[in-house]
């Protein structure tokens, strides 16, 4: 060998390198569609040239593309997709109705079959198309120092609005519901505990609704006259209907629902919502314990009078017909029959 070919040596196992790194490079490295030609269908394919070949990964099922490069990915924000509701049922938290209650006398009641059949048929879900009156109700299940400040705004407003009351609530705040009866407000019942009314058997529906009579009439130092009932969670069929009308109490629904309860939703969606969609004989529905419905209740009150419309209570919405039921006592004055 001489000298001169041995120094040829390191020359070509370099070439031999710089072959096969290129050829294990183009091995590697994933085409790209250059000129991609519309199918026949008419349909318009996507296309995304990477400018990093060397390090593209491949994220469709598709040999030829597109490709995304590792910057792609790295900027890639992911698009938010709302969460899907849940319906939480709060469990209660005790399972026996406080001993305070069991001797507040509870008004024996029995209505003519008619009087049970239009309470059970009837379910107030708007009032008087005709009559510029829309009812602020709330449902109280939870909130003390939100709930004040909704009485006193009603109160600066000069207001009054149904409260739905669940039983738990009076028994620990007693004062926030004498509070509402002396504000002049209407008070309707929202059972005991919060239960799902088609999960739970009917000698329950009775204990939860007259319960909550009890526990009101209790708090408040009086016997308190109701005669709508709102579901909790707002569910009910015809059987719970049909149960609670035998109590003499009317299902009472809403169609005007901000959700000021979900933390999705800002003082500015409720006050937008109620804006947007009430009417006459709407029936608002709010919350006590929703900050939410407090810091959009003044506005609200002001987008109704700015419509031309009275905000008031539930039975202030009703036409004659559906204030009028058939052998059934008023339980309370309507505006402009106090």
């Amino acid at each position: 060998m001489t000298a001169h070919s041995h120094n040829r040596q390191p020359d070509l196992l370099f070439n031999l390198a710089v072959v096969f790194a290129t050829a294990l490079l183009l091995l590697c490295t994933p085409p790209t569609r250059a000129h991609a030609q519309d199918p026949p269908d008419g349909t318009v394919q996507l296309e995304h040239k990477s400018p990093y070949p060397k390090h593209s990964i491949r994220l469709t099922a598709s040999e030829d593309g597109p490709f995304f490069t590792l910057a792609d990915l790295a900027a890639y924000t992911p698009i938010a997709r709302p969460p899907a509701q849940r319906w939480t049922i709060r469990a209660p938290i005790w399972n026996t109705y406080p001993p305070e209650i069991a001797d507040v006398p509870i008004l024996p009641r029995s209505y003519p079959s008619a009087t049970v059949d239009y309470l059970a048929g009837h379910e107030i879900e708007h009032g008087d198309r005709q009559n510029p009156y829309v009812a602020l109700t709330f449902d109280c299940e939870s909130g003390t120092e939100s709930t004040r400040q909704i009485l006193a705004l009603l109160q600066e407003e000069q207001v009054q609005g149904t409260f739905f009351i669940l039983g738990r609530y009076a028994y620990l705040f007693p004062d926030i519901v004498r509070q509402i009866a002396e504000g002049g407000h209407e008070i309707g019942n929202h059972s005991f505990f919060h239960p799902l009314f088609t999960a739970i058997e009917p000698v329950t529906m009775t204990q939860e609704i007259l319960n909550t009579e009890a526990v009101i009439d209790w708090a408040v130092g009086h016997h308190v006259p109701m005669r709508y009932f709102r579901f909790p969670y707002g569910g009910r069929n015809r059987t719970t209907r049909q149960h609670a009308a035998t109590l003499g109490y009317q299902s009472a629904f809403w169609d005007v629902d901000p959700r000021g309860w979900d933390p999705e939703k800002s003082a500015e969606d409720v006050i937008d919502h109620v804006k947007g969609t009430m009417h006459n004989g709407g029936i608002v529905i709010m919350h006590c314990g929703s900050w939410d419905d407090v810091h959009a209740l003044q506005q609200v009150i002001q987008a109704i009078r700015e419509s031309g419309r009275v905000p008031g209570t539930l039975s202030d919405v009703l036409t004659e017909e559906q204030w009028n039921v058939p052998d059934y006592p008023k339980t309370w004055p309507r505006r402009g029959q106090e």
